[in-house]
């Protein structure tokens, strides 16, 4: 456990909410987590000191899923911050979506961290997006993978294999887009045909 390079808090002296630059201090881990620091606001270069004090964080059990795999890791949380299904989170430096909370004997859509026994989720630094290509009457099935802030906008010529398509279509969760685009974190299937 260590203090962060910067802070985001009120400069006594210019009044705002702003980065504060970690000049020098020290951290105690007693029964709570408490910073002693000396910071320079980012606004107005103001210097002064900062006692900041927060719950301990605890460690939560986390599985991570990719693909055909699983794997154990944890991650380090405030017992008082939320989390919801469908959020991203980094652990390990890896991006991961929330895709289940499981409590004591139940799983829920949201919950505070000091209630959770263990964390379900995805890696979500590549996102395998489904891709129907329609040919004639056949209509084939493949994927593609993508990074999640990757876009796709109709009109797009993507690359499956050795095959050139073009996208005519992109389902997302909330709707059909048949003209403009979006983040591949958004799709749920790209519809396409072969380009010659």
């Amino acid at each position: 456990m260590q203090i962060p390079d910067t802070l985001n808090i009120q400069c006594p002296s210019c009044g705002k909410m702003s980065l504060h630059n970690l000049k020098r201090g020290k951290l105690s881990t007693k029964n709570k987590l408490t910073y002693d620091c000396i910071v320079e606001c980012s606004e107005c270069r103001h210097v002064h000191r900062e006692v900041i004090t927060e719950k301990k964080h605890v460690e939560l059990p986390v599985i991570i899923s990719s693909q055909d795999n699983s794997e154990r890791s944890t991650i380090s949380l405030s017992p008082d911050a939320r989390l919801h299904v469908g959020d991203e989170i980094m652990i390990d430096e890896i991006n991961v979506k929330i895709t289940g909370i499981e409590l004591q004997n139940k799983r829920v859509k949201s919950a505070v961290v000091s209630e959770i026994m263990t964390l379900w989720c995805k890696r979500f630094d590549k996102i395998k997006l489904k891709l129907s290509i329609h040919s004639g009457s056949r209509t084939l099935s493949r994927s593609i993978i993508a990074v999640p802030d990757e876009e796709f906008y109709v009109g797009d010529i993507i690359k499956s294999g050795r095959d050139q398509i073009a996208i005519y279509k992109i389902k997302t969760r909330r709707n059909v887009i048949k003209d403009g685009g979006t983040s591949a974190r958004e799709i749920q299937r790209l519809y396409g045909r072969f380009v010659r």
